[in-house]
């Protein structure tokens, strides 16, 4: 399931489930107005947004189309950030279209997390893995691509990492353990629904035009951060 954040009015704008080719979407806000109300009541939640996933695929659900440039990140504002080292870092994000800058830059991916007690074990922190985003951070703030997806969109075997237009894809291997990731960063202190936690960088380099990772059939899975 792939879940995106289009514009409106408010910041933290409205919730969309996207297909999984990124083309369509079907609006969510009867379920939940935001991703973090999805994410307060994802137990409830998380099942009927996976049924709208599942019609927009088999045509049987009302869809608009769906254009990136029209999305903000899929959490704008986090309540709560951490990364596998238990280090706070920036806590809101830019939208996927956004100005580029230079400078050093990482790219990886994060979990969003449901509530988690501290010093959790790994079974736990597995079990409240929610959603994978991808997150491109510099010295001036931190990026999403447009949709966060459910760990099974990653698919089996390696994913690449497209970083600019016109550039061959740089190959990253099978997708990092973000589980353990959320273990370590619970060990001291318990996490609450809608945390991110980053994982390890994928890449560093300086910013790129494009970034996209893309699944072991060419499929991007996440939708592009575009900067200019």
């Amino acid at each position: 399931m792939k879940l995106a954040t289009l514009r409106d009015r408010s910041r933290d704008g409205r919730l969309v489930v996207v297909s999984r080719d990124l083309t369509l979407c079907s609006d969510a806000r009867h379920l939940a107005p935001t991703l973090q109300a999805a994410l307060d009541a994802w137990d409830e939640v998380a099942p009927a947004l996976e049924l709208i996933a599942r019609g927009i695929e088999a045509g049987a659900q009302p869809v608009r189309r769906f254009h990136e440039r029209e999305a903000l990140a899929p959490l704008p504002r986090a309540y709560q950030r951490a990364d596998a080292a238990g280090r706070h870092g920036t806590r809101s994000f830019a939208p996927p279209r956004a100005p580029a800058t230079a400078g050093p830059a990482r790219i990886g991916l994060a979990a969003l997390t449901g509530d988690l007690p501290a010093g959790a074990g790994p079974d736990a922190a597995a079990a409240a893995l929610r959603l994978v985003l991808l997150l491109h951070e510099g010295e001036d703030g931190a990026t999403l691509a447009p949709a966060a997806v459910t760990p099974d969109e990653l698919g089996p075997g390696d994913l690449t990492l497209d970083p600019a237009l016109g550039l061959a894809g740089q190959s990253l291997g099978p997708a990092p353990d973000l589980a353990a990731a959320i273990a370590r960063a619970a060990r001291d202190r318990a996490l609450i629904a809608g945390c991110l936690v980053a994982g390890e960088p994928l890449s560093d380099a300086a910013a790129p035009a494009r970034i996209e990772i893309r699944d072991a059939a060419g499929r991007s899975i996440f939708g592009a951060i575009e900067r200019s």
